[in-house]
């Protein structure tokens, strides 16, 4: 995918609207003819096999290579690229975003030293994907419980509260309440 070997295919669908004029929304169809989509659901079957044989470097990079995907889409006009989020959203794969997002915040707990979880944690949710994501959900995730929570706690705290946002508003109410 990287090297561009593997693409997708894409075809200008015709949208015809009111008295038969080209509708201003284009519809386009994909062809997986390199079973992309097939090969994102292995990968992230593989991930969560590693979290489960506490493998979590390993399952943490290829979560994050999933998150970075950008595939090359060929077209006859001009070539473009999806997204891990939008060839979910063309059903080319069918991945549950929300649990390999938990699973991706599991693994990268897992892995990081203590005074860096925090930090590193909120760097994920820069991701789309992670916008409806609890982060009390990802002490459910594993088969290991999360070590120093209580620290994780406290530092998500703190770097929550100099931040800015709703987003990150609802995350620190969050924390508070898990907190009390």
């Amino acid at each position: 995918v990287d090297s561009q070997e593997l693409k997708l295919e894409a075809q200008e669908s015709e949208q015809y609207g009111d008295y038969d004029c080209w509708d201003d929304d284009v519809a386009w169809v994909y062809f997986d003819t390199d079973k992309i989509g097939h090969k994102i659901e292995e990968a992230v079957s593989f991930a969560r096999d590693c979290i489960n044989d506490c493998w979590y470097e390993y399952a943490l990079r290829i979560l994050d290579k999933l998150l970075d995907l950008d595939v090359l889409v060929e077209n006859e006009w001009e070539d473009s690229s999806l997204g891990l989020e939008d060839i979910v959203g063309e059903k080319i794969a069918d991945v549950d975003l929300k649990q390999m997002a938990l699973m991706t915040l599991y693994a990268d707990y897992q892995i990081r030293e203590p005074q860096k979880r925090a930090e590193d944690i909120y760097s994920y949710f820069s991701y789309h994907c992670f916008r409806n994501i609890s982060i009390k959900e990802i002490f459910t995730i594993g088969r290991e419980e999360l070590p120093d929570a209580d620290k994780f706690w406290e530092d998500w705290i703190k770097l929550l509260s100099g931040k800015s946002g709703d987003r990150e508003a609802e995350l620190l109410l969050e924390a508070l309440l898990y907190k009390k």
